[in-house]
C-alpha cells in the first residue's frame, strides 16, 4: 500500500492459499517451504494486516455459496470475500476477478484487478 491513507488486509486463509500455491508452483528448482514462508512474510505480511475468521464467519461463507448454488473451490473464494466483509473493505483486489464478482449480492464492495 503506497498511499498511507489506505489500509490493506489479507485473510489468514489467503496466506495459507498463497503458501499452497508457492510450494506447488511447477518450477525448477521448486520453492521450498522455508522460501515460501520467507516470501509471504516479506511481501505480504509486512505490508498487510491479517484478518482471522470466526466460526460464524465460516458459516456465513458457507451459507453464501449455498445461496448462490456454487460448488467446490468457490468456498475458498467466499472465505476471502468474508474477510473483506468483516473489515468492511471498499475494494477487494484479486486476479480471479470473475470468481469474486459472482459473490457480490447486496454488499457495497468493489472487486478490482490489482494495479
Amino acid at each position: 500500500m503506497r498511499d498511507k491513507k489506505e489500509e490493506g488486509y489479507v485473510s489468514c486463509h489467503g496466506l495459507a492459499e498463497c503458501y499452497a500455491a508457492l510450494t506447488a508452483y511447477p518450477i525448477k528448482p521448486s520453492i521450498s517451504p522455508a522460501l515460501a514462508v520467507d516470501l509471504i512474510q516479506k511481501n505480504i505480511k509486512a505490508h498487510f494486516k491479517t484478518v482471522a475468521l470466526s466460526s460464524t464467519d465460516y458459516l456465513k461463507a458457507i451459507w453464501k455459496v449455498k445461496r448462490l448454488n456454487l460448488r467446490s473451490g468457490a468456498i475458498y473464494d467466499a472465505l476471502i470475500f468474508q474477510a473483506g466483509l468483516k473489515k468492511k473493505v471498499q475494494k477487494l483486489a484479486t486476479w480471479n476477478f470473475e470468481h469474486f464478482k459472482r459473490l457480490i449480492e447486496n454488499e457495497k464492495m468493489e472487486i478490482v484487478r490489482p494495479a
